[in-house]
């Protein structure tokens, strides 16, 4: 069954680096100006996989998050009062 979800992140930004990773071994050192396009271009794809990644999680920890800090706002009270009266 095939799905319309795009790709994890994770795996998208695992073969940018190994990709990266290759490119950087042909070239250890840049040297021309069509390597340093070739550079840019693989640079460019890695920022922009970072920033979609941070993305992608984001949407998924905000909720838990906020979740956490509805928690905590719970409790807070009880734990600050009990250690006034202990400190």
């Amino acid at each position: 069954m095939l799905s319309n979800n795009p790709p994890d992140m994770t795996v998208t930004l695992g073969e940018v680096t190994a990709s990266l990773n290759d490119w950087m071994k042909d070239h250890p050192v840049i040297a021309t100006e069509k390597e340093a396009r070739e550079a840019k271009e693989l640079i460019d794809r890695a920022k922009l996989g970072i920033k979609d990644m941070e993305d992608e999680r984001e949407v998924k920890v905000k909720p838990l998050n906020q979740q956490v800090q509805e928690i905590n706002k719970y409790y807070r009270p009880s734990r600050d009062l009990i250690q006034k009266v202990l400190y």
